[in-house]
């Protein structure tokens, strides 16, 4: 990545920007009940697939690794941080690569890996086991499906966030 260049330059612009719209979402974690971690800290993963779009694979790098230590500032432990770095600011930089594989069976199947790894990685942990009595009410039977349908929700949010950023943010900027 040449830095001396007027569309590097642009780019890296862009990726600031859209890395404060998700430091912002990471902020307002504080605020929120506990409930409601979870939903923010997807929001603050969409606005990184919009870097990821822009094919620069340094960009992404660098705006995920600075999300999540400003977002460690932010919030109170890594323990309520983790959702977002292991899955859901992680996701969206990786997303791109799985999309580019030509058979979509095999894509799904390592989406599905992925995600089921890094909710094997969360789910002692995830916000400090505080969420943990607000799902001890669903069955197990009914909140593993009820996450993949969220997990493939998600993927659908960042797709068209990128259609959005590619084919009317780019353009104007």
């Amino acid at each position: 990545m040449n830095f001396r260049t007027g569309e590097t330059a642009h780019k890296l612009t862009l990726s600031a920007m859209l890395c404060l719209i998700s430091m912002v979402f990471l902020y307002l974690i504080r605020l929120v009940p506990t409930w409601a971690e979870i939903p923010l800290m997807a929001l603050a993963g969409i606005p990184l697939s919009g870097i990821a779009a822009e094919d620069e694979l340094y960009l992404s790098i660098l705006a995920y690794a600075i999300t999540s230590i400003f977002g460690l500032g932010f919030i109170a432990s890594f323990a309520h941080l983790a959702p977002y770095t292991l899955l859901l600011g992680l996701y969206p930089l990786i997303k791109p690569f799985l999309d580019g594989r030509r058979d979509p069976f095999f894509r799904w199947v390592l989406k599905m890996l992925f995600f089921t790894a890094a909710m094997l990685l969360i789910a002692d942990g995830a916000a400090g086991g505080s969420l943990l009595p607000y799902l001890s009410h669903i069955p197990s039977w009914a909140l593993i499906p009820l996450v993949y349908v969220l997990f493939i929700a998600y993927d659908y949010i960042l797709l068209l966030f990128q259609y959005f950023y590619l084919g009317t943010v780019r353009p104007r900027l």
